[in-house]
C-alpha cells in the first residue's frame, strides 16, 4: 500500500474535510468519514479495500447527501473482526 503521507491529493483533502468517528463493538474498531448534509447515504467498498474507493464520488454527492463512508471490518482502517466476517456480522459495527 502506498504510505499515507504519499496518498495521492485528493485522499489528503477529502480525509483533511471528514468528520472521523470509529464504532466499537466486542473492543474492535470501525473506522468512518462522514461528509455533507442531507438525506444519509451509506457507502459500502466492495470485497476489499477502503473508504477510498469512493474518493472520486465523494465532492459531488456531499453536495446533496450526508455520506457515511466505513472501512468495513479488517480492512483499512478498520479492526479485523474477532470471528471470520461475514455481511449480518458487520451490522453490529453500525
Amino acid at each position: 500500500t502506498i504510505p499515507y503521507q504519499e496518498a495521492p491529493r485528493i485522499i489528503l483533502d477529502l480525509d483533511a474535510r471528514c468528520l472521523r468517528r470509529d464504532t466499537k463493538v466486542d473492543g474492535k474498531c470501525m473506522a468512518w468519514r462522514c461528509w455533507g448534509s442531507g438525506p444519509a447515504l451509506v457507502l459500502l467498498h466492495g470485497g476489499s479495500g477502503a473508504w477510498t474507493h469512493w474518493a472520486r464520488n465523494i465532492e459531488h454527492l456531499s453536495s446533496t447527501y450526508a455520506l457515511f463512508v466505513p472501512d468495513l471490518p479488517g480492512f483499512g482502517e478498520s479492526d479485523l473482526p474477532n470471528a471470520a466476517p461475514d455481511p449480518l456480522s458487520f451490522v453490529q459495527f453500525v
